[in-house]
Order: structure tokens, then C-alpha cells, then sequence
């Protein structure tokens, strides 16, 4: 687990270097849900056997593929049954998977695996600066819906797998008001919590 966490702060360090140099580079979550998948991808760049037992004329019964073991909007089989219930980042094991459910065509797995297979699950959240005073975010009823969602969702992954690095990092161009409510929240989860906000880097 030490590993991990070292492994995970590494990259979102650099990440958040970058974010801090460059304000123009991440004018969206995607950006930087990218720059931190590149930099797992490059650091867990070894192949890994994926299985899947869909029968399919293009990928065969059962075949064995090799595949990555970084995921972008990947879930887990305690995941399946909730909507919409993915996760940005998924590192899987350096062991087999299997892959579990259906694309948008039958036969073609998704990217949904087993709760043991996850050596982490990643969240990033990106608010950027709004014209309040003090510079100060407050979240809309919405956001704190979805930030209870998030947490709810790495918990279940969590409490199947204790192994596993689960971790929310939260991107801001602005302090976050009420942001401490979720933190004590993901904490009590065993959620592993990072925030960075620009303005406290000068």
C-alpha cells in the first residue's frame, strides 16, 4: 500500500506542476483526467491477459487479449447494477482480468471488472474560478449531489477491496467553501483526499 500511495502521489504531483505552470493547458476535467492517465499508463506500461467470455466472431469465445492495465471510464462488478457509476481512472492488477458485461453491442465486453482485480480507483474533480467574493467556490446543490455520489461509489469499490487506492482529487482555481464537510466524509471511507488550489501555490 506504501508503494501505492507513493506511486499515486508521484504522478499527481506532476500533474499538479503542470496545472500551476500552466493555466491554459487544463481548461476542462477531461485535460486533466488525461494528463494523470498518461502518466499511470507510462508507469504501469506492461500488458496483461484480458478475458472475456462473450461469444463474439471478431474477439472469440473465451480468447485471451492482451490489454492495458490503465482504464478511462471504467466500473466494477459492485458497480454494475447503479447508473452511470464509473469511475475516471481504473488501474487494474498485473494478474489476468476478466472483463464483465456488454458494450453498446452485445458480444463486445465492457470495461467493467472485478472489485479485486482494482489496485486503484481514481476520481478528479476540476471546479474552476467563479466570480464570487473572495474568489471563494460555493457549491450548487448539484455539485455537492454529485461529490456525495463520487464518494458513495469509491466506498463500495473500497469495502470490496481494502488493497485498493481509492482517491478523489480535487483541481480548483479558487479556495472551496464547505469542502472540509466531504473531506471528514471520504476520510471516515478510508478514501485517500487530495486538493489542489492554484491560488494557495503563489
Amino acid at each position: 500500500m506504501r508503494d501505492l500511495k507513493r506511486v499515486f502521489k508521484e504522478e499527481v504531483v506532476a500533474v499538479k506542476k503542470e496545472f500551476n505552470q500552466y493555466p491554459f493547458k487544463f481548461l476542462s476535467e477531461r485535460a486533466l483526467v488525461a494528463a494523470l492517465y498518461s502518466r499511470l499508463l507510462k508507469k504501469y506500461n506492461h500488458k496483461i491477459n484480458l478475458k472475456s467470455n462473450t461469444v463474439d466472431e471478431v474477439l472469440g469465445q473465451t480468447e485471451l487479449r492482451k490489454g492495458t492495465r490503465v482504464h478511462l471510464e471504467a466500473n466494477t462488478k459492485a458497480l454494475q447494477n447503479q447508473k452511470r457509476q464509473k469511475v475516471d481512472i481504473l488501474v487494474i492488477d498485473n494478474n489476468d482480468a476478466e472483463l464483465h458485461g456488454y458494450c453498446y453491442t452485445k458480444g463486445n465486453p465492457s470495461s467493467r471488472f472485478e472489485d479485486e482485480e482494482v489496485l486503484m480507483a481514481i476520481e478528479v474533480k476540476f471546479y474552476r474560478r467563479f466570480h464570487c467574493e473572495k474568489y471563494e467556490k460555493r457549491f450548487r446543490k448539484a455539485e455537492k449531489t454529485n461529490f456525495e455520489d463520487t464518494i458513495e461509489k469509491l466506498r463500495i469499490i473500497k469495502s470490496k477491496n481494502d488493497k485498493a487506492l481509492c482517491a478523489i482529487v480535487i483541481f480548483s482555481n479558487a479556495h472551496i467553501s464547505g469542502l472540509s464537510d466531504f473531506k471528514s466524509r471520504a476520510e471516515k471511507c478510508n478514501l485517500f483526499w487530495y486538493p489542489i488550489f492554484r491560488e494557495m501555490e503563489k
